[in-house]
């Protein structure tokens, strides 16, 4: 699944989530704390998706032992940050989203860094194509 792909199904879950929480008969106090945590969830989500699609290299390389201690390490972190979230702000799902999110985040980078480390296909994460330098001097340089 690509990134358009993602985008649209995180723009999905976002325009949806409100209905989302309707549809269950949230009460109108908390239809906008639970949209927001539908929402968060599902950016939760989009990134533990983005995040697996980032295991295919390292799985071709056969050195699994990064993934399998990202896999354990990664419920452990989540608990913890759960716990601290819910003793420091009020437990919502909003909060519940919100430490997905943020748990989501360091996996992501730790399996790009993984997938980069196998050199089994190109960059992990594509490097920004900036173009020629002679036509970007041209289009842009000083006149």
């Amino acid at each position: 699944m690509g990134n358009g792909a993602h985008a649209v199904i995180l723009l999905a879950g976002i325009a949806l989530a409100p209905l989302l929480c309707r549809f269950l008969g949230l009460s109108q106090d908390l239809l906008h704390d639970g949209a927001r945590g539908v929402a968060l969830v599902i950016g939760a989500m989009v990134l533990a998706n983005t995040a697996a699609t980032l295991e295919v290299p390292v799985y071709a390389t056969g050195r699994m032992s990064g993934i399998q201690g990202m896999a354990a390490l990664g419920p452990w972190v989540r608990l913890i940050l759960l716990v601290l979230a819910f003793q420091l702000f009020v437990p919502s799902l909003t909060v519940y989203g919100g430490v997905l999110v943020l748990a989501e985040i360091p996996a992501l980078f730790g399996l790009a860094f993984l997938a980069q480390r196998a050199r089994t296909a190109g960059p992990a994460i594509p490097r920004p194509d900036l173009g020629d330098a002679a036509i970007r001097r041209e289009q842009w340089g000083k006149k």
